[in-house]
């Protein structure tokens, strides 16, 4: 068994039920993977020997990759509101000052790009600015729920005039994709749930029902909703999943575990964290 193929498609679908997962969320997810991909692997060592393996050899270099594979997802939400709102938007450097982000914060620009996120981009039209941004995200529209939610939240803290940082902090992240997750679920439209940063708490702190990887695709790239899906969208009843380029190891072909061998992490993604992404100037046209 190759577990740096392992690591890479466990990491994959654990990003798409929890941007932060919790240890049993991804113990649930491994033991689920290797028991469904590599049964006799599994068989051939006692709970103990798994237990010891994993806090060896699996543990650290699959929360680095988590890690990775959320940077990337942050830094994606980025360029891509930039890009979305293009001209309308200054740009500005992840390096940048207090003081540069004070002022691109409070400049009128950025202001009316936070105001017009969930607004339609052109009168009469359903599409609104994040919407356009996820469909940046996603042009095949195949993302999950969570990160549909953390990729709203994104967007609109990076804006937010009252939010005086470029980085983003899990704590105020976590509450606000938490609140954008409830609507997705209850099918509201996708709208500014807060004025403010912190006035999302108390109702955020509420929602620990179980999160939900798949969503109705027009229940999340429309601002309104349809009570009726056409025929040709029932038919082909899209989810919204993460996509993986990378194909897992045919169970055949891999050798058997050794567990007294450490993981070579170097083949892994390098780890990126939420913020390392230096600019988010985007210079591509429209």
């Amino acid at each position: 068994m190759s577990i740096n193929d392992v690591i890479k498609s466990v990491s994959k679908e654990i990003l798409t039920k929890a941007i932060y997962p919790e240890e049993e969320l991804i113990r649930a997810e491994l033991d689920r993977y290797i028991r469904s991909n590599y049964k006799e692997d599994y068989k051939k060592n006692t709970p103990n020997q798994w237990n010891a393996y994993y806090t060896r050899n699996i543990n650290g270099p699959l929360l680095k990759q988590i890690r990775s594979l959320r940077g990337t997802l942050t830094s994606s939400i980025k360029k891509n509101t930039f890009f979305v709102f293009g001209n309308l938007l200054d740009p500005i450097n992840n390096s940048a000052s207090s003081e540069e982000i004070r002022v691109w914060k409070g400049s009128k620009k950025t202001k009316d790009c936070y105001k017009k996120l969930f607004k339609e981009i052109e009168e009469g039209s359903e599409e609104t600015y994040i919407a356009r941004v996820l469909k940046k995200i996603w042009p095949e529209e195949d993302a999950s729920e969570e990160n549909v939610a953390y990729a709203i939240a994104v967007a609109q803290t990076i804006l937010n005039p009252d939010y005086d940082k470029l980085t983003i902090e899990e704590n105020v992240i976590k509450k606000l994709a938490a609140r954008h997750l409830m609507r997705l679920k209850n099918g509201d439209p996708l709208s500014n749930p807060c004025s403010e940063v912190d006035s999302c708490d108390e109702e955020s702190d509420k929602f620990k029902e179980p999160i939900s990887n798949k969503v109705e695709i027009e229940k999340v790239y429309k601002r309104k909703n349809n009570s009726k899906l056409s025929e040709k969208t029932n038919k082909r009843r899209k989810y919204i999943r993460v996509s993986s380029d990378e194909e897992t190891t045919n169970q055949e072909d891999v050798p058997e575990v050794d567990i007294n061998k450490p993981v070579d992490d170097d083949s892994l993604a390098s780890d990126v964290d939420d913020d390392d992404d230096k600019k988010f100037t985007v210079d591509d046209d429209k």
